[in-house]
């Protein structure tokens, strides 16, 4: 045995008084696993995640294979046939043998797709094979570390798309602004994130120290990418500084995260009276983009007799070009500005007692009922458990109801 090496004999030399042993065994596990199928063609994967490292690996276990399917093929008494195929080869045999398969439910759904072969469709539940030993896959197992390892494509994506933006449209003195060393900020969160994605980090079945690592390497990873950010877009923007400056961005992001483990906080602007801060959008996409942007600021522009607490949402419809980048400005005390007008809440309570935020008009829905539209359709909701109720088309052609019990 040599590592994973484990598929040639030791002595060198292939026995041949097994061939038969190991040939019924083999056909007995086949036809145990057909039991599974409506018809006698069995396709069966050959390998695993170490299989196949080496040319001697892969020609010793084709050569293995060969001698034990030359004999199941070679003795008629077996009733039974076996052969290395592709894809292709495997499911031309089996849609010729369809036309002989006795459904029991002629019905069946997608029966009629493939030549009266039906298809399964539908949802797809965990199992176990033993125990309690689910294997769910990527779905439901480590779902923090899971949108922690979007997150961080999302972010590398948007890199890239920067990156490129860079080495095309700056010139190579503004290029040289950059700091190298970030440079390999990109290929460490490219290693770190597949290193997530691949079995155990997907599947979950890693221990802890295991996921503490990876979840260690993609906040490291995540920190360091929003660094290169913050400094590739001041070079973007022109903001002058040196190849070697060590001084903080200007840029911070939008969410933070204190620790691995723990869910991202978002950042408030201190945009003080007289004062105005950056908000930077960048867009990684091939097309423009248009959305409701909600930065949210410590205190909002309004009246200065009034002491206003808490955190506020400031929203605005923001246009971004195609893989592009687009600068607003929130502005504090500034007439010329467009001003944030107070939203007027509408709110459902069981309670009779409730209270309003300032500076913001509240109302009371009453009745069991509400509706949010557009110009495309209306949705009606249940206001006492936000369940939706009903979809209706505005052009009046289509109306679904969803009316359910609890």
């Amino acid at each position: 045995m040599h590592g994973f090496n484990y598929e040639l004999c030791p002595w060198g030399k292939h026995p041949v008084e097994n061939i038969q042993e190991r040939a019924l065994k083999l056909l007995d596990q086949y036809r145990k696993k057909l039991t599974l199928y409506r018809t006698n063609t069995l396709l069966v994967p050959l390998g695993d995640d170490f299989c196949y490292i080496s040319i001697d690996e892969a020609e010793a276990q084709f050569q293995n294979y060969r001698m034990l399917f030359d004999y199941v093929n070679s003795n008629p008494s077996l009733n039974a046939g076996a052969q290395f195929g592709t894809l292709d080869e495997y499911f031309r045999t089996l849609r010729g043998k369809s036309d002989r398969i006795n459904y029991s439910l002629p019905v069946e759904v997608g029966s009629d797709q493939v030549g009266d072969f039906p298809s399964l469709s539908g949802d797809f539940f965990t199992y176990a094979d033993r125990q309690q030993d689910y294997w769910s896959g990527y779905y439901i197992s480590r779902p923090f570390f899971k949108a922690v390892d979007r997150v961080l494509e999302q972010r590398l994506r948007a890199v890239e798309i920067m990156m490129a933006s860079w080495r095309t449209y700056c010139q190579r003195a503004q290029r040289e602004k950059l700091p190298t060393g970030f440079a390999y900020k990109m290929t460490t969160a490219m290693g770190n994130l597949v290193l997530f994605q691949h079995q155990d980090g997907v599947t979950g079945t890693a221990k802890y120290h295991v996921i503490w690592d990876y979840g260690t390497r993609m906040h490291n990873c995540l920190q360091g990418l929003q660094i290169f950010m913050s400094k590739a877009i001041e070079v973007l923007l022109g903001i002058r500084h040196d190849k070697s400056d060590r001084n903080p961005s200007q840029f911070e992001s939008e969410q933070v995260r204190s620790k691995y483990d723990v869910q991202p906080e978002f950042k408030a602007i201190n945009a003080r009276e007289g004062t105005s801060q950056y908000v930077e959008f960048s867009n990684p996409l091939e097309q423009s983009r248009e959305e409701i942007a909600m930065p949210i600021v410590n205190m909002p522009d309004q009246d200065k007799s009034k002491t206003f607490t808490g955190r506020h949402s400031v929203l605005w419809k923001a246009s971004v070009p195609a893989m592009g980048l687009q600068t607003y400005y929130v502005a504090n005390g500034f007439e010329r500005c467009d001003k944030a007008k107070p939203a007027r809440l509408e709110y459902f309570s069981m309670s009779n007692v409730s209270s309003c935020p300032a500076p913001y008009d509240c109302s009371r829905i009453e009745g069991g009922v509400d509706e949010i539209q557009n110009q495309h359709q209306t949705l009606n909701f249940d206001i006492k458990h936000g369940l939706l109720r009903k979809i209706t088309q505005n052009d009046g052609w289509l109306e679904i109801r969803l009316d359910c019990r609890l």
